[in-house]
């Protein structure tokens, strides 16, 4: 067996751990996945994965970690063939909402470990490049003119994830899809409250002012969604 073939077969047990831990991970949630339940799953004994990952943790580490990577990847390769500005805005955004929409119960069981999450900063790192996608389209809409530098970036992007965040959950329970509708309130908010001369509106001329603005859309966004699941 060369050394090529070898590297091929770990990199592909691994592969199958992660793929199984993540189904695990998903259904029983994080207290209650089994390491053993991920071997059976992955077609190896239990003693094999710890061969690969020492705990459940850096299981879950794992698990996330390529994820996000996975995220940022695609990310990064749909807007890089958008046109600069805001329609790579648009892209993300819609990415994201496509991501949320079919990953949100990954996204819920990692928000309930957030507590192990913080102590592992190389999994934070892995979640920072994929948030950095959105920081580094911001900015170059605002390089380019259309969009105000008023306001620091981590509030546009509290904005941008929260938003789609919490519209991708009540969709979820009310059972309808309307990612569309999402999108394409949220590009109005950022496109109305953000843009380059919003300052020459009456009701932007201060950051209160216009961070009332954006919530009034926002809640708008989520009562159309609710008419919507009443239907």
């Amino acid at each position: 067996m060369t050394g090529r073939t070898r590297r091929e077969k770990v990199d592909q047990r691994e592969g199958d751990i992660l793929i199984a831990a993540r189904d695990v991970f998903v259904e029983n949630g994080y207290d209650q996945a089994r390491m053993a339940e991920v071997a059976r799953r992955a077609g190896i004994a239990e003693g094999t994965v710890y061969l690969y990952f020492k705990s459940k943790n850096a299981l879950l580490f794992a698990v996330l970690a390529r994820f996000w990577d996975d995220l940022t990847a695609g990310a990064r390769a749909g807007v890089e063939a958008e046109t600069p500005g805001l329609p790579r805005l648009r892209c993300l955004m819609q990415y994201h909402m496509d991501c949320l929409s079919r990953d949100i119960e990954l996204l819920q069981m990692a928000a309930h470990v957030q507590n192990l999450l913080y102590g592992d900063p190389e999994t934070q790192d892995h979640l920072r490049r994929y948030v950095s996608v959105f920081d580094d389209v911001f900015r170059q809409c605002q390089a380019l003119g259309q969009l105000s530098t008023d306001f620091p970036v981590w509030m546009a992007r509290d904005l941008f994830f929260g938003t789609m965040e919490y519209s991708a959950r009540t969709m979820r329970v009310r059972g309808v899809e309307q990612s569309a509708m999402v999108v394409a309130h949220l590009m109005m908010v950022f496109e109305t409250s953000y843009r380059a001369d919003a300052g020459e509106h009456p009701q932007s001329l201060n950051g209160v002012d216009r961070l009332d603005a954006v919530s009034d859309r926002l809640e708008e966004v989520v009562r159309q969604l609710l008419r919507s699941g009443q239907h």
